[in-house]
């Protein structure tokens, strides 16, 4: 009896350190979901600005009016993307980042009245200086602009770090636990074998049998516990919604072993209802698996904030794989871009089975595909390929 007891003890301490590791990673994923968000919009703020700047430079240039039409759209669009931005990294508690935000928000208002203003009447007594203030402004803008790269990037640094030690920890403990199981089971195997060996040796080898199995499936169960609830701080996560475009995703892992492993899928908005994708998975299975899995999916979306580009995210994703010595997976993904108002989407795939398209009325059709998998190439070649829906 003490022996069930002190195995039920252990069984339970491992159980609530699951609890509390789950508890923890899904606050990690919580704040990374956050971190996205925050880089999405700091993505959409700039993108907003060039769209200003690049339309009145457009119009003054040729005279054209259409040049007009970004730079509105943009105009009306960054205080709602600067609000939101400033109330994400709040939420992220980084106030460098929040007084970056209003100054650049400062010095676009200041390029609105100053130098667009003018310039767009024809009131400009000196042209040159405005656009000179304009240059400088702009470069008042982007100095903002690297503060809060640079903020998120500490902050998904710290992120990735809590993870590993999260991870290492759940390691820890599944092993801690499997090993005492089974040093309390075997030694009451072997006082069990000492106690009745001298009255019957073959009951004596039946029973301590039994122990050794019920002590492995105990180690099974605490393991499985653990997993699970890792993997259900990764599936808990909302997917974005736009006025125009609605993602819906399911995880259905293949069989019970692998419901830990390196399959993922992701959504962020760039804004102008236009957003990215990603679906990808990293060969194997397992707590490596996950953890290639997540380095590989903030990748992509670093990859994503330089060059929104479906192809130029793959090459960036693959050179940085390929530049590890330490990699040692192969990593199958699709990338795309939906653009909601075009009724388009831009896809590229590597190594990944094809996309399936359903259109009401119509049968649903493999996509094209085609491109190495990341990893395993320094010379791949990736296609962008669009789809008019």
């Amino acid at each position: 009896m003490p022996w069930v007891i002190v195995l039920v003890a252990i069984v339970m301490a491992t159980l609530a350190t699951g609890i509390l590791i789950r508890n923890s990673v899904a606050a990690s994923f919580d704040t990374s979901e956050r971190v996205r968000t925050a880089t999405a919009l700091l993505f959409g703020a700039v993108k907003a600005q060039l769209d200003e700047e690049t339309g009145l430079r457009g119009y003054l240039v040729t005279g054209d009016s259409a040049f007009l039409a970004p730079f509105r759209s943009a105009r009306a669009e960054l205080p709602s993307i600067f609000s939101r931005l400033s109330a994400a990294l709040e939420e992220l508690n980084l106030p460098a980042a929040v007084g970056a935000v209003s100054d650049a928000q400062r010095a676009n208002a200041e390029w609105l009245s100053l130098v667009a203003t003018p310039l767009l009447s024809r009131n400009a007594r000196d042209a040159l200086t405005v656009q000179q203030l304009g240059k400088s402004l702009v470069d008042r803008f982007r100095v903002d602009r690297a503060i809060v790269e640079q903020q998120l990037a500490l902050r998904n640094d710290s992120l990735r770090d809590a993870f590993q030690a999260n991870l290492a920890r759940l390691i820890l403990a599944v092993s801690g636990a499997a090993l005492l199981i089974f040093v309390v089971g075997l030694s009451f195997a072997l006082l069990t074998a000492q106690a009745w060996r001298r009255l019957d040796s073959a009951r004596t080898q039946r029973e301590a049998a039994s122990i050794r199995e019920r002590s492995l499936q105990l180690a099974y169960e605490s393991k499985k516990q653990v997993a699970d609830t890792l993997q259900e701080a990764f599936s808990q996560r909302l997917l974005p919604t736009t006025p125009l475009l609605k993602f819906s995703a399911t995880y259905v892992p293949a069989s019970e072993a692998e419901l830990v492993g390196g399959d993922w899928y992701d959504v962020f908005e760039l804004g102008a209802d236009r957003s990215l994708f990603a679906i990808g998975d990293i060969a194997g299975h397992g707590l490596e698996a996950a953890v290639t899995m997540t380095r590989v999916r903030e990748e992509v979306l670093a990859a994503a904030l330089v060059d929104a580009n479906v192809e130029s995210i793959l090459t960036r994703v693959n050179r940085g794989l390929v530049s590890d010595n330490t990699f040692r997976s192969m990593v199958t993904a699709v990338v795309g871009v939906a653009d909601a108002r075009a009724c388009q989407f831009e896809y590229a795939t590597a190594g990944h089975p094809p996309p399936v398209l359903a259109e009401p009325g119509r049968n649903p059709r493999l996509l094209d595909f085609g491109g190495l998998p990341l990893g395993v190439s320094e010379t791949p070649f990736y296609r962008t390929r669009r789809i008019k829906t």
